[in-house]
């Protein structure tokens, strides 16, 4: 009995492999669908759940094969494979419409519950798939890598006064980059979080914590988002993570790296069957206090920006961002020192891809009027962040009906213009709010003026106690709904 139960499955298994062997040869990068299925794995290996790829932002479906060791690993290991391509720029809703089509068809042409595997924006998109457009009997669970859930503070300063001149240059301001701020992120958890059909799917998710060096493309994008905690160059750990997932592990990878095949399949796959989750315990970050100084616009042929480093600031970093490699900088103390040593690195995190890093850091500087002189024969446009390790801190919260700021330290005078910006959905920006005087109580109005997302762009100047000049810029988002709700 035992040896024909053994004859029988033996057949069977042999029936669905010269199957799904025939159909392969219809489906492999030559078809009409946005989708196309991988190398075809070894008989004896099929039983496994097929495995769904989906790219990210700015991405593409010849991410997980181009300089990348997935397909091969995945047809190694037996498993049967797709690569999905959606729109690169467009948000959740239009690619979560798409691959829910595609998921039918994947699910009809393996006959078999799928695992489907994101990264980055392509883990939003695929719950937006599941939970939105009825894909989720197809789905068995869905792997997130690097995926920003609650959205990027990256996505937030691209629409920023001070970074939009930037953005547009480089083309990054789309349907794609709007929907990850992190304001939109909140309103789409509100949206699909509370449905009852996230509960029929298993969500994992995995995040790195490796931004690289000073000259690694993700340096700056993770240095920036290091006062917001532990990232990867472009996401935070903890916008990676969700309350009903299973965090699969927060290792050493950046937002690139960690979808390359020889990096993490082995993590990943020893989830495919059933493994039981381990218990992660994060390394605690060592948070430094942190504040910022934002400036941007166009430019021709010789600019100069000016900043002030007051006698809290025992450290500071200054990144120039712009369009163009053969721009020159100089960086000039108080007391005429000139600084040329920039390091130059291509940025290719995704918010501000193909644009270029000038990047220099100056410890224990000296107190006073510093000066950023650039030369650049073409227009270019820029976006300046010096980065400050310092005590004089600012933080804004919300208060009933208003936001308010405050300083870290006591201070001996401080003047502060506001800017609040609306961006709607179809990508139209008007200013609300410019350069008005903010009164000492420290409060800003929240305007509502329909569906979008607010900017709150604060510019603020002061002396110290001990009357050193300071400068700091403080940056706050929300996103309005078609209700009148807000989120934050």
């Amino acid at each position: 009995m035992k040896l024909l139960m053994f004859v029988l499955l033996l057949i069977s298994t042999s029936a669905l492999y010269l199957y799904i062997k025939q159909k392969q040869s219809i489906n492999r990068r030559n078809n009409k669908h946005n989708w196309f299925q991988g190398k075809f794995p070894k008989e004896e290996l099929i039983e496994h759940y097929p495995l769904v790829f989906v790219h990210g932002l700015e991405g593409d479906a010849e991410d997980w094969i181009t300089n990348n060791e997935m397909d091969e690993l995945v047809w190694k290991k037996g498993y049967l494979s797709a690569y999905v391509q959606l729109y690169p720029k467009k948000n959740m809703w239009v690619n979560g419409e798409e691959l829910a089509n595609s998921l039918k068809q994947i699910y009809n042409f393996f006959e078999k519950e799928l695992i489907v595997i994101g990264h980055s924006k392509g883990g939003i998109d695929a719950q937006a798939a599941l939970v939105h457009f009825d894909s989720s009997p197809y789905v068995k669970s869905v792997f997130m890598l690097a995926t920003p859930n609650y959205g990027s503070e990256l996505a937030d300063l691209a629409y920023s006064k001070w970074a939009q001149w930037l953005a547009n240059l480089v083309g990054m301001k789309n349907e794609a980059t709007y929907c990850l701020q992190t304001s939109y992120m909140r309103y789409f958890r509100h949206l699909t979080d509370k449905k009852e059909i996230i509960k029929k799917n298993d969500y994992f998710t995995l995040i790195g914590n490796d931004r690289g060096k000073m000259t690694s493309k993700l340096f700056w994008g993770g240095l920036y988002l290091s006062q917001y905690g532990e990232n990867d160059g472009a996401v935070t750990v903890k916008s990676s993570q969700l309350p009903y997932a299973t965090q699969v592990a927060v290792g050493n990878w950046d937002h690139y790296s960690i979808k390359q095949g020889e990096k993490v399949f082995e993590e990943l796959s020893s989830y495919f069957n059933d493994r039981k989750p381990k218990n992660i315990i994060p390394n605690p970050m060592i948070q430094e206090k942190k504040s910022v100084l934002f400036r941007g616009g166009m430019f021709q042929n010789q600019h100069v920006e000016t900043f002030y480093i007051d006698d809290t600031t025992r450290k500071f970093h200054l990144n120039w961002i712009g369009s163009k490699e053969s721009t020159t900088l100089s960086l000039i103390s108080p007391s005429g020192h000139i600084f040329s040593h920039f390091s130059v690195s291509k940025n290719e995190q995704s918010f501000f891809t193909n644009s270029f890093n000038f990047f220099i850091s100056i410890n224990h500087p000296e107190t006073g009027m510093w000066q950023v002189k650039a030369f650049q024969s073409l227009q270019e446009g820029f976006f300046m962040h010096v980065f400050f390790l310092s005590d004089l801190t600012f933080r804004i919260n919300k208060k009933q009906s208003t936001f308010c700021f405050n300083c870290s330290i006591p201070i001996s005078s401080q003047f502060c213009k506001l800017c609040i910006d609306h961006c709607s959905q179809n990508q139209r920006l008007s200013s609300i709010i410019v350069n008005q005087t903010v009164s000492e109580k420290n409060e800003v109005p929240i305007v509502n003026q329909g569906e979008g997302m607010y900017y709150i762009e604060l510019d603020i100047e002061g002396q110290t106690d001990k009357g050193n000049p300071f400068q700091r810029s403080v940056f706050k988002t929300y996103y309005i709904d078609s209700e009148g709700k807000m989120y934050e």
